[in-house]
């Protein structure tokens, strides 16, 4: 038996950085039996990816068995991708609900104005089991249904395949009796000893304060019922749709110190997406998918890349040419590595330069402005003395020039003394 988690988140799906390591989508857990049946608890919106995997591998049959009736849990129905493919067969086992049949609830899920398709555009072969209490058998799986203590009702299972047994319940309130449910007591005996236990763990002792009654356990109450049912191995689902993955990781911290506190040998997981169980008769082995990677979602990714890749190379160059464009595309990356380094070392030293050219153009222009300077203070100290020595030039030439009216002067009186001589000599 190997059970698989395609989405472990309740209410509502969610999304953000801050739930990648656990996941965001709602309930949807795959089991594969011995005898290669295929059977799915719930479809949250996990089972979209559930079923594009299963139409990408051509294993498009299947069995859907339903806890109950509440949104987070058939959300994604209408959108498995076999229930369009004409050779499926799906067969859906759930509860009835206040006189509906399964096949009446299962249509109204395509109803309008809630879905843009009609319940007969269905192609798949569908049949539809009304279940109870009563224990049937899917190939190898034995499967005994049980009453959930949940608002509007629903069922839990337990699977039993070569002497391994696992347990699923979600949505149901441990300590909280709802009409159609049972007491602690009885789920502690339903689950007695079994290998594998998934049990609702929504809440936090302070956040059920607020919230009893409304149909979900907490956390310490699923680990309470591990512990006294003496289960190998204890998963927590459904968790709350605000939950972070750091919140989570504490929780599951606080339940191993309590384990330990009771020197239990009870083994403890925080279910997340893409986690596998298998169970065998060597035991349980666990298959956890790298922390904020859907596992799935890598297969599938994996499987299309490849398929792609394997056409286009043998299309265009054969399974050797292959190999040597890879080698090609490795020596051509290193290479370019390389030029990256010159190209950053040569931009570096360019950068030097341009600051030492900067540098010298400063130094250049400094000594120049100093120079001007000097010939500026030189220039202003000659213009001073040619002012100085024009002034006093001036000075000399009015004296000058006054001395020589004078001179005039005196001539001019000498001549006009001697003229007079003359015309008194001529006279006489």
């Amino acid at each position: 038996m190997k059970i698989k988690c395609w989405g472990a988140r309740g209410s509502i799906a969610v999304s953000g950085k801050e739930f990648l390591k656990y996941g965001g989508d709602t309930t949807c857990i795959e089991i594969n039996s011995k005898s290669g049946d295929n059977v799915i608890i719930d479809a949250g919106t996990g089972i979209r990816g559930l079923g594009d995997f299963l139409m990408l591998k051509g294993k498009v049959s299947s069995n859907i068995l339903f806890t109950h009736w509440h949104w987070d849990h058939v959300l994604g129905f209408p959108f498995y991708k076999p229930l369009y493919h004409p050779d499926a067969q799906v067969s859906v086992f759930a509860p009835s609900f206040e006189g509906r049949s399964v096949k009446e609830i299962i249509a109204g899920l395509f109803s309008s104005p809630y879905f843009p398709m009609a319940f007969e555009n269905i192609e798949a072969e569908l049949t539809f089991h009304t279940l109870n209490t009563e224990p049937f058998w899917i190939g190898s799986l034995h499967i005994t249904p049980i009453a959930l203590s949940h608002p509007n009702g629903g069922v839990g299972y337990k699977f039993t395949e070569q002497g391994r047994s696992f347990v699923f319940l979600t949505d149901n309130e441990l300590t909280f009796k709802h009409p159609g449910g049972l007491n602690f007591q009885e789920y502690v005996a339903f689950c007695d000893k079994v290998d594998l236990l998934l049990h609702d763990g929504e809440y936090s002792k302070e956040d059920y304060q607020k919230v009893k009654g409304w149909g979900h356990s907490t956390y310490f109450d699923a680990l309470n019922l591990a512990l006294r049912s003496e289960v190998k191995k204890l998963g927590i689902v459904h968790h709350n749709q605000g939950r972070s993955d750091d919140e989570l990781d504490e929780i599951l911290d606080d339940c191993k110190n309590t384990i330990a506190k009771q020197n239990s040998a009870l083994d403890i997981y925080m279910m997340r997406k893409g986690m596998v169980l298998t169970m065998d008769e060597d035991g349980i082995t666990l298959d956890a998918p790298c922390s904020g990677i859907e596992k799935e979602s890598n297969e599938i990714r994996a499987l299309r890349q490849s398929k792609k890749a394997l056409e286009k190379t043998l299309q265009r160059f054969g399974v050797e040419k292959s190999h040597e464009m890879q080698k090609v595309l490795t020596e051509s990356g290193q290479e370019l590595a390389q030029l990256k380094s010159t190209i950053t070392v040569l931009r570096e030293e360019l950068e030097k330069m341009e600051t030492k050219k900067i540098r010298s153009i400063q130094e250049i222009k400094s000594s120049y402005n100093s120079e001007i300077s000097q010939l500026k203070e030189t220039i202003e100290v000659q213009r001073e003395k040619m002012t100085e020595n024009m002034i006093s030039y001036k000075e000399k030439l009015q004296i000058n020039r006054q001395n020589m009216f004078s001179e005039i002067t005196q001539l001019k009186e000498t001549i006009s003394v001697i003229r007079k001589k003359i015309e008194q000599t001529d006279g006489k």
